[in-house]
Formats: structure tokens, C-alpha cells, sequence
């Protein structure tokens, strides 16, 4: 096969691989990658009532309180992928969701 019939062939093999769900992941955009981290973070505080702590001595949840806390300074400072909208928007709708605005409240508050 040459030409044309070569790069069909080539297209359709690399469009096979990157959407075989063992490796999807690996091509995912930032965007889809901060919202599964924030799917993540949704199911850790419902499951367990209670944020990730960035110091938990088990490195997920260490990891996923660490992204946490990066995201609440990269929005106060409106840094980084927080300059996208649709992510800036996904991020207040959920800090002042009822059912996770209690993880969010101040000291005083």
C-alpha cells in the first residue's frame, strides 16, 4: 500500500489506539484531566464527608489535597487553567454547591 491507502491505514490505526480505554487516558486534554481530578475530589468528599488532606501520610489523598489547594490559589489569582471560563465556572459552581459548600467554609464561617 502507498500514498493515500498508506495514510487511511495509519489514521485509522492510531484513531483505534488513542480511543482504546487503556490507554484514552494518556490523550486526554487539560481540561478533561482538571475535571476528572474534580470528579475525583467530588467522590472523596462524599464518600468520607470530609476533604482530602494535602497532609494525609497515603500519597492519593495527599496528592488530591495538595491539587485542591492549587486550585483554590490559582482561582483567587485567576492563574493557570482557571483562565479558562468554562473550568473557572465549573470550579465556583462547585464550591458553592450546597452539597459541598460546608468543605469550603472559613474559620469564622
Amino acid at each position: 500500500k502507498t500514498g493515500l491507502f498508506k495514510n487511511i491505514e495509519i489514521y485509522n490505526l492510531w484513531t483505534i489506539f488513542v480511543n482504546d480505554p487503556k490507554y484514552k487516558i494518556y490523550f486526554m486534554s487539560n481540561e478533561d484531566c482538571w475535571k476528572m481530578h474534580l470528579d475525583e475530589i467530588k467522590n472523596y468528599i462524599i464518600k468520607y464527608k470530609k476533604r482530602p488532606s494535602h497532609h494525609s501520610k497515603d500519597d492519593i489523598i495527599k496528592k488530591m489535597g495538595k491539587w485542591l489547594n492549587n486550585q483554590q490559589a490559582n482561582y483567587k489569582n485567576k492563574e493557570q487553567i482557571m483562565k479558562n471560563k468554562e473550568i473557572s465556572k465549573l470550579w465556583v459552581e462547585f464550591v458553592n454547591s450546597p452539597m459541598y459548600i460546608p468543605y469550603f467554609n472559613t474559620i469564622t464561617e
